[in-house]
């Protein structure tokens, strides 16, 4: 995945290619924006892209250091879901 600019949601709402709920949108994105492989675009790349492919913002050290992060939080919770399937079938 390509990391998607700052304020897509709008700009997909106001041009009406949506055509449902805002709520949904919001839903989707979030899906979508926090996905590992998407942290990982983050981190792997140095733009943001518009729907239409163009060049938006640079990713800031701020968003590449959330990325990150977030990459830890899921790998530990990972470890730790596993952890807990392996206790689960011991028992």
């Amino acid at each position: 995945p390509k990391p998607l600019c700052v304020g897509i949601l709008n700009d997909i709402f106001l041009k009406e290619e949506w055509p449902y709920s805002k709520t949904l949108l919001r839903r989707t994105l979030k899906f979508y924006t926090s996905s590992p492989l998407y942290q990982k675009a983050i981190l792997q790349g140095e733009v943001r892209y518009f729907l239409n492919g163009e060049s938006a913002q640079k990713i800031s050290d701020f968003e590449k250091n959330h990325a990150r992060e977030r990459l830890k939080n899921w790998e530990e919770w990972k470890k730790e879901k596993k952890r807990q399937d392996a206790e689960s079938k011991t028992n």
